[in-house]
């Protein structure tokens, strides 16, 4: 009687299995590194929601004080649907589950980009060999890269992994990026046979100008209200160190574009625009600028 008790629930046990869902993040990874970016719950997550590789959705729950993530949303991949955190839902748009041109990112100029689709990752811009090529820079710990300040000030609440700095409805549309007027898209098309997709490509004004309409412009300039409504906004996410601070930082002299360490601080480097202007930057915390591979790299000075 026992044993036929056990071999019934064996049976009802095997009928009642659930499928688990395919979590292997290693299917998932592409340029953007997606096994490092994946939003954990420990860090606060835009919207309330995670993605578990690209392929579900889940909500965050904190139980017993530990983080549990529940999926409420299987992606159909094979439609190409995947996990779009800012969406709040399975979604076929672009995103760093859904890159375009494969994830690489395309650089218009030397100097330092916010990833379109990606809060956490930014983009620095370095000539090499005489091509312009992207080193991309991944901000942990639940920061979020600041478009403002070149660093990873910010954390993943903040309105640049809420909201898309573009809006994108056809090829030619452009506009200043929504968390930096200094930076500005033009979105282009591509079609891969299948599927035609819009992205924005980022671009450059000047250091001391701001992208107004379809020209840059100086940021001092405030005859219409566009310019000074932009400014504003520009200037609004400044901190409290910035604004404060009366003595500007030490410059270098350009002689070539590109970027260079701050003779000063190993925390700090600059880029000098095709303008030989330059900007002082200073690398995110637990990083610092190496001399050598002109880049931000994780360690101490």
């Amino acid at each position: 009687m026992k044993t036929s008790f056990v071999a019934v629930l064996i049976i009802i046990m095997a009928l009642n299995t659930v499928r688990p869902i395919n979590c292997d993040l290693i299917a998932s990874m592409s340029s953007y590194r997606l096994y490092q970016t994946t939003r954990q719950c420990e860090d606060g997550p835009p919207n309330g929601f995670v993605c578990i590789g690209c392929e579900a959705l889940a909500v965050c729950i904190k139980r017993n004080d530990r983080w549990e993530t529940i999926p409420v949303e299987v992606c159909d991949k094979n439609n190409g649907f995947v996990c779009n955190v800012i969406e709040g839902a399975c979604s076929n748009k672009t995103g760093p589950c859904n890159p375009i041109n494969n994830g690489t990112f395309s650089c218009t100029s030397v100097g330092i980009f916010p990833d379109p689709y990606d809060c956490q990752l930014y983009h620095i811009c370095l000539v090499n060999n005489n091509n312009i090529v992207s080193s991309p820079v991944e901000c942990r710990d639940g920061s979020a890269f600041n478009p403002i300040t070149g660093d990873c000030s910010l954390n993943i609440n903040s309105d640049v992994c809420l909201d898309y700095g573009f809006t994108c409805t056809k090829p030619g549309d452009m506009g200043p990026w929504k968390f930096n007027p200094n930076i500005f898209y033009v979105c282009k098309a591509d079609d891969d046979g299948s599927e035609r997709v819009i992205y924005p490509e980022l671009y450059k004004c000047d250091p001391n100008e701001v992208f107004v309409e379809d020209k840059c412009v100086s940021k001092d300039v405030t005859t219409t209200e566009a310019t000074t409504e932009m400014t504003s906004d520009w200037t609004s996410e400044t901190t409290s160190e910035q604004t404060s601070t009366i003595t500007p930082p030490p410059s270098i002299v350009c002689t070539r574009p590109g970027v260079y360490p701050d003779p000063q601080s190993c925390l700090h480097y600059y880029y000098c625009n095709s303008q030989l202007q330059s900007e002082r930057f200073k690398c995110p915390e637990g990083t610092f600028f190496d001399r050598l591979y002109l880049a931000c790299l994780i360690g101490s000075c």
